[in-house]
């Protein structure tokens, strides 16, 4: 069981500073158990060293002693906690109180040795101080220092001056000194300034930047939006006026009777191909079942044909020409003028996509889908053009339904 220091403590204490007080006589103090129990107590003390302590150990039981004796070789105190375990102790007591030396130790604080005696012979004074020199480990007098150190008395030397501020501050120096600081520090407040307002200009114009940005890529689709529904409504507005004025503008410019002069002259064109191959494929004395296979097969293509392909190249009959055939071989003075007849015909004229979608309201219009090629534009008027649509008809349209390629 542990051992109980709390019910005498306050005795424990007073005896054992006793003994720490160098103003006190008191050497040693002495502890012992209440009967048979743990509770450690005070048992005695006294100003006689080792010799007196000696007499009060009882062989019988389990006690403790706190101790002060003078060191030898440096004159100074030194305090001992002896651990006595007499011999004629009970065995269980000794084994109960085995492990109290280390709860004792810390209470009675500053031992310099701990000792475990079990006779009086372990705790005669010249087997304790031996053990109190060799714990030592110097041989230094302390008091022999001191008395060393009482006599030298002579003064101690020094170099030390006196600081006379006039005489180690220049005027001139710290005017300039003090003079460059102020210098340096208004050219750093300069600076700093100088830093800022850039850095706010910066800062302003990076705004500006952005702000532009913005409303420029917000304008963006604004314009495209207001330039999409102008184009519509200048639509719809031709639009409303073509009951009132298509027509008329139709007739104006005799569309009808430049179309019918134009299919006319398509007609004409291919019944003049059709004579021109047979005087260029057949020879002067050719047999007339050739010169009819070459009129059988060669046909006028219907008005819408004629606007929708152009006209299919002459085909050529190949022959082995002989000496006869080169000389009977000629070729008609008007083929030329009628080559570029048409080529005429096969050029478009001015052609034009479709942005939109228009459907014709009466039969002088044409109705077309967006992406589709417009040919043969005729720009008769600024709101309306007439043209050749997809389908083959020839009429009227929106000029701005269109965008010229």
């Amino acid at each position: 069981m542990a051992v109980n220091l709390d019910k005498f403590k306050v005795d424990i204490v007073n005896g054992w500073k006793d003994v720490l007080d160098d103003k006190t006589q008191t050497n040693w103090a002495l502890f012992g158990y209440e009967g048979q129990t743990n509770n450690l107590q005070f048992v005695s003390k006294g100003d006689g060293g080792l010799e007196e302590l000696k007499d009060e150990l009882n062989s019988g039981k389990i006690m403790y002693a706190f101790v002060k004796v003078l060191d030898p070789k440096t004159s100074l105190s030194k305090f001992i906690l002896i651990n006595w375990q007499g011999e004629g102790a009970p065995q269980v007591r000794k084994g109960t109180c085995a492990n109290h030396i280390r709860d004792v130790r810390n209470l009675l604080t500053g031992a310099h040795l701990t000792i475990n005696a079990r006779n009086e012979e372990e705790v005669e004074e010249d087997v304790v101080m031996e053990k109190v020199v060799k714990s030592t480990g110097s041989t230094y007098s302390f008091k022999e220092r001191i008395g060393d150190a009482d006599r030298q008395t002579a003064p101690v030397g020094t170099v030390y001056k006196r600081v006379i501020p006039k005489n180690e501050i220049n005027a001139v120096e710290r005017d300039k000194f003090w003079q460059k600081e102020e210098e340096e520090e208004k050219q750093r407040l300069a600076e700093e300034r100088k830093r800022k307002e850039q850095a706010k200009l910066e800062e302003k114009e990076r705004q500006e930047k952005e702000a532009e940005e913005m409303m420029r890529k917000r304008e963006s689709p604004e314009r495209i939006v207001v330039k999409r529904d102008s184009i519509q409504k200048e639509a719809e507005e031709i639009i409303k006026q073509r009951n009132f004025d298509a027509r008329a503008v139709f007739e104006k410019n005799t569309s009808a009777g430049q179309m019918n002069s134009r299919r006319s002259s398509v007609k004409e064109n291919n019944f003049y191909v059709s004579d021109v191959q047979k005087k260029s494929c057949d020879p002067p004395n050719s047999t007339e079942k050739l010169s009819e296979t070459q009129t059988t097969t060669t046909s006028v293509n219907n008005e819408k044909q004629v606007l929708d392909e152009p006209p299919k190249e002459v085909p050529k009959v190949e022959q082995n020409p002989t000496a006869e055939d080169e000389q009977n071989t000629y070729l008609d003075p008007g083929f030329l003028n009628e080559t570029e007849l048409l080529e005429e015909f096969v050029n478009l004229g001015i052609k034009a996509e479709a942005l939109y979608d228009y459907q014709a309201a009466d039969e002088t219009e044409i109705s077309f889908d967006p992406g589709d090629i417009i040919t043969h534009i005729d720009q008769i008027d600024t709101g309306w053009w007439q043209g050749l649509a997809p389908n083959g008809t020839f009429g009227l349209f929106p000029a701005n339904y269109v965008q010229l390629l």
